[in-house]
């Protein structure tokens, strides 16, 4: 491998890996009560986060069987990349409750409250995506052994815009982490599995929106229009698509603030 491979390879190991989870922590102390949490806590949650990418990647296994049985824009939009979404956002899901489940009452209570669980859930997406992009990393590195995951990424390469375009993946994780964290917020607080599904399937659609812009693309590439998204997807698109979903977080913890406050207005009156 040439030195001007590595840089790359280095940069998707510190830059992704290292750097953006611990600006995260850093931003995640500001704006929540999670700066009290103890580091094994953080240091567990995002292990396995990151783990649950490598292990639930043999659902592409089927996925490309579904893709080579029907292999058609709506099919593989609406079926079957889904499915896919289904089985990332359960892995940050089963993230929440595992955590819970080992240190119970010293992350659940903190949970109850909005602003937290949206943390957390951004936190443990952030992990999630950190794994999905590790584990891509080592697939394009290692292509004799990417077969064993499902995953063609033969002749695909580390490059400094497959760096980029992990960061941008690794928020959208981050992002949907947060709305499976809200969901999760009302079964604590609320006991409420239907809110909890809602906002499971919100992050669906969000994934869906994002790869089903890029899965568009692929089938019509010759559309005038989708010239134009595919012209300016990664500096254009994707960074407006992510912005998005900022601010769809934001919305949703600004509505639930305002009926916590008015609830207690409420009580007091």
């Amino acid at each position: 491998m040439s030195k001007e491979g590595i840089w790359p390879i280095l940069g998707m190991i510190f830059l992704i890996g290292v750097l953006c989870p611990l600006f995260a922590v850093f931003i995640i102390k500001k704006i929540s009560d999670l700066k009290n949490l103890a580091i094994k806590i953080w240091l567990v949650s995002f292990g396995i986060g990151f783990a649950f990418f490598p292990l639930l990647i043999q659902r592409k296994h089927w996925e490309l069987k579904m893709v080579l049985w029907k292999n058609t824009f709506w099919f593989v939009t609406f079926i079957i990349q889904m499915d896919n979404n289904f089985w990332e956002e359960l892995g940050k899901l089963l993230t929440i409750f595992i955590v819970c489940w080992i240190y119970k009452s010293k992350i659940k209570d903190y949970l109850l409250k909005a602003s937290n669980a949206l943390a957390f859930g951004f936190w443990v997406g952030l992990a999630y995506g950190v794994g999905e992009a590790i584990t891509l990393m080592l697939a394009m590195l290692l292509p004799k052994y990417s077969q064993f995951t499902g995953m063609k990424l033969f002749l695909a390469f580390v490059t400094w815009a497959s760096v980029y375009e992990r960061f941008l993946a690794i928020q959208i994780h981050a992002i949907m982490g947060a709305l499976v964290g809200m969901g999760v917020f009302h079964l604590f607080k609320n006991r409420s599995w239907i809110r909890l599904i809602l906002f499971f399937i919100l992050a669906m659609l969000y994934h869906e929106l994002v790869d089903g812009t890029v899965l568009l693309i692929m089938y019509y590439p010759n559309l005038s229009w989708v010239k134009s998204l595919a012209k300016n997807l990664m500096y254009v698109i994707l960074p407006i698509l992510v912005a998005l979903g900022y601010l769809i977080v934001f919305l949703i913890s600004r509505i639930i603030k305002k009926k916590e406050v008015e609830f207690k207005e409420s009580i007091s009156q």
